[in-house]
């Protein structure tokens, strides 16, 4: 009867041992979910803000364009109309020729002047057309910019990041470069200038595979954040 109860005692420790070791393995392997679930919320952040980045120059583009075309045809209306002026008054020169010189003098003289206020008020809208014109090719070439890449070589391409403050061993960077892969995924990278390193800033990847830069993109990631680099420890 002893050892029946012995082994019973026996049996229940194994099982109470095997239960512990089950929980901390449950623990364990929550908590890897959880650190994953949170790197991968930044990463969808990051891509939230760029997206949201680019949106808004285009919406500024859109605007400055529909605002460019409004001021284009009040400009063409106004043209129209000084042709149609110009017209009125050269058919008005027609008619004065027939009466006496005094009072025609006095009249062409007014009409010069008018003439000449007509053609100032053309220049200027000339000069706003050329203005409105200078400033959507300006916004046009930032927004072309900002979804063109840096360098692109088959499967991989590298985006401009933007302004933003990152933490590499230690210290703050804010020049980084966007890794593409065109299965979707992407990594923010940044050079470690005293190691001419590229560091890693966003590893996260939901496969737990993580496509990494080919020798080619990080030598070309260099050569595009060196410079910066070095501009920055210059000044």
């Amino acid at each position: 009867m002893n050892k029946l109860v012995e082994q019973l005692h026996a049996l229940s420790s194994q099982m109470l041992d095997a239960h512990n070791a089950d929980v901390l393995e449950f623990n364990e392997l929550f908590d890897k979910l959880e650190e994953a679930e949170t790197k991968i919320m930044v990463r969808d952040d990051l891509l939230i803000r760029q997206n949201e980045l680019v949106q808004k120059q285009k919406g500024e583009l859109d605007s400055l364009l529909k605002k460019h075309n409004i001021e284009v045809q009040k400009a063409n209306a106004a043209l129209r109309q000084l042709e149609g002026t110009v017209a009125s008054l050269q058919h008005e020169l027609a008619k004065l020729r027939a009466l006496n010189p005094e009072k025609l003098s006095k009249q062409v003289a007014n009409l010069k002047e008018r003439n000449t206020e007509l053609l100032a008020s053309n220049e200027q809208l000339k000069r706003k057309n050329g203005e409105l014109s200078k400033a959507v090719s300006h916004l046009t070439s930032r927004l072309e910019g900002a979804n063109k890449p840096l360098w692109s070589v088959g499967r991989e391409s590298l985006m401009e990041a933007g302004a933003m403050n990152i933490a590499v061993c230690g210290g703050i960077q804010n020049h980084a470069v966007w890794w593409r892969h065109d299965s979707g995924f992407q990594l923010l990278c940044v050079l470690d200038g005293e190691a001419d390193e590229i560091r890693i800033s966003d590893p996260a990847f939901e496969t737990g595979v993580i496509p990494l830069p080919s020798e080619y993109a990080v030598e070309s990631i260099k050569s595009i954040l060196r410079p910066r680099l070095e501009k920055k420890l210059a000044a």
